[in-house]
């Protein structure tokens, strides 16, 4: 499997919960895999928008937010159509430069984002 590396130019987009739903027959179920961050950069040597694939951990510690600079190394999703982002497995993850938060309202995955015990709690309250 080829690993590829994020470069210095890579912009997060947005950040959003990276959740796998599930369905047998009539029964359905989701797990919270921790977070997609749709990034605007280069990866396999080609400039474009791409998403990857961090654990709810690598969230937890860097806080990542529209508009900060990140890098790491990650692989393709080995299994493309289970798996929410293109690119997962993330390694040497790093935020190398924040960020600002806009100040004018927009969706949730563009401002700072809540936790996962945050968004589980919503998602029961309004479905």
């Amino acid at each position: 499997m080829v690993t590829e590396k994020l470069t210095r130019q890579d912009r997060v987009v947005y950040v959003q919960p990276r959740i796998r739903l599930l369905r047998s027959f009539d029964q359905r179920s989701h797990s919270y895999l921790g977070y997609v961050l749709q990034i605007d950069g280069v990866i396999g040597g080609e400039a474009r928008t791409f998403t990857v694939g961090i654990r709810e951990t690598g969230q937890e510690k860097h806080g990542f937010r529209n508009g900060d600079q990140v890098s790491g190394v990650c692989l393709p999703a080995a299994e493309p159509n289970r798996e929410p982002a293109e690119l997962y497995k993330v390694s040497r993850l790093k935020l190398l430069s924040r960020g600002s938060v806009p100040h004018q309202p927009l969706p949730p995955w563009q401002g700072i984002i809540s936790d996962l015990d945050e968004y589980r709690y919503s998602v029961v309250l309004y479905h």
